[in-house]
């Protein structure tokens, strides 16, 4: 921001909170894959370090484990579908909306 001419500043007694964001909220499989394919898209576009690289991976494969064999995950079973095909576009570098 500052490189293109905006003035940062810092308010200290400023209080930020995210409104509108229920605790019963639960996200729609689409948003488990918009989440899991771009976060890779970023990490590559930034040309991230291996530590972003094997973080981003370590947990992705943590949660697809957890949703595929730990019994009390087994309702996520859309969200681990999405996770996977948001690995597989990335991989298959499929970008836009998700095709059905």
């Amino acid at each position: 921001a500052r490189q293109s001419g905006w003035q940062v500043v810092q308010v200290p007694q400023a209080h930020l909170w995210h409104a509108g964001v229920r605790p019963d909220y639960r996200p729609k499989p689409y948003v488990t894959y918009y989440m899991t394919r771009n976060l890779f898209l970023l990490l590559s576009a930034r040309q991230a370090g291996f530590l972003p690289w094997f973080d981003a991976t370590l947990q992705t494969v943590r949660t697809l484990i957890s949703w595929s064999i730990k019994p009390q995950w087994r309702t996520q079973r859309d969200h681990r579908d999405a996770m996977w095909r948001g690995v597989s576009d990335f991989l298959r570098k499929r970008w836009g909306a998700l095709s059905t």
